[in-house]
């Protein structure tokens, strides 16, 4: 679910024994040429690059900022964002005054990184961290450095922000997120969804874990009916197939259908809850990006970003 996760975990056990692994939120630049997978292809995401966050950050920032200051955890995560939205920010003349990392482990206070961060008033603070470091760092920022306007991020996109700093802070305030694209696909799952367990939990990155799960399993389906064995292999083999154009589309919960197609030798390709689920060569895909806000203490979206 994190890339400080992913990245370890795909070099040293997945991608050495060739195991396939399908990460639904681990979003750093750094997946895309993890030099373990190099080759070996076992490594995929149905969540964006920070790649494209980040650009899409360093745009909204630019409309209303001529200088940022980012704070980030020091983790591959962090370092990705942090990276992607400085070239982004810069190229649409914005300026950069402080990259300001912090430790992984949350701590007690960052009242020293906000002095770094904060040494030349920045018109805006980038907060490219988790909800448990954020929500101790922007409380001291606004009450120790009177300083109250931020830019978030999909790990930044949480309540505890708004519980800890209060909604009058947060109020309005805007931020980044890999999004659902919103169609068809997207409500025939939220429907669903709601119809099963009751109101759609305000999260990130439930629709791009079931749209993980569903290409797993079709690819599986898929490989079983040209009698092959279940191997990580054949279900990476046929991931693509299922997954991309062209074949007849597949929505969400539309499983039985494609499993009569699949039978019959017909190609199908998975149009995702979260997106289309068209991998590339180095198993990722490209999704929208959410631009969303705080307001009256609730996450909303103002609008979904495409970038091809």
């Amino acid at each position: 679910m994190a890339s400080g996760v992913t990245v370890p975990v795909a070099e040293s056990v997945t991608c050495p024994n060739n195991v396939i692994m399908i990460s639904p939120a681990s979003t750093s630049p750094l997946i895309t040429v993890l030099p373990a997978d190099q080759g070996k292809d076992f490594l995929f995401r149905t969540c964006p690059s920070d790649a494209l966050q980040g650009v899409v950050a360093g745009q909204l920032a630019a409309r209303y900022n001529r200088t940022a200051a980012v704070l980030y955890v020091n983790n591959p995560y962090g370092q990705g964002l942090a990276e992607e939205f400085k070239k982004s920010f810069e190229k649409m003349k914005g300026r950069v005054v402080a990259m300001v990392p912090h430790d992984e482990k949350a701590a007690e206070s960052y009242t020293a990184e906000l002095r770094k961060a904060l040494a030349q008033n920045p018109d805006r603070l980038c907060a490219f961290s988790y909800p448990e470091h954020a929500k101790v760092y922007l409380k001291e920022a606004i009450e120790f450095f009177k300083f109250r306007k931020f830019l978030f991020c999909d790990g930044t996109k949480s309540i505890d922000i708004v519980k800890a700093l209060g909604p009058r802070n947060v109020e309005g305030q805007r931020g980044t997120a890999p999004g659902a694209a919103k169609g068809e696909p997207y409500f025939m799952f939220a429907n669903d969804y709601k119809d099963e367990f009751g109101q759609l939990p305000p999260l990130p990155f439930i629709t791009n874990a079931y749209d993980g799960v569903a290409v797993v399993g079709l690819a599986a389906y898929a490989a079983k009916t040209k009698g092959l064995p279940l191997t990580s292999a054949n279900i990476r083999d046929y991931l693509r197939i299922v997954a991309n154009p062209p074949g007849e589309v597949i929505y969400p919960g539309e499983f039985g259908k494609a499993f009569e197609l699949l039978k019959a030798g017909t190609p199908i390709n998975y149009e995702g809850a979260a997106g289309s689920v068209d991998f590339d060569k180095n198993g990722d895909v490209v999704t929208p990006i959410e631009i969303w806000k705080y307001k009256k203490g609730e996450i909303v979206t103002v609008s979904i970003e495409f970038l091809r």
